[in-house]
């Protein structure tokens, strides 16, 4: 068995991918953008 103990956040975001555009692309630019 694993657990997984969560205790907050993990302080950072990923959006973005192949299919999906993001805001430091553009609207119609692919990419993966992570933030802190």
């Amino acid at each position: 068995d694993v657990v997984l103990l969560k205790e907050g956040s993990l302080g950072f975001s990923i959006i973005g991918g192949t299919d999906h555009s993001c805001t430091p692309f553009g609207a119609k630019e692919p990419g993966i953008f992570i933030s802190h």
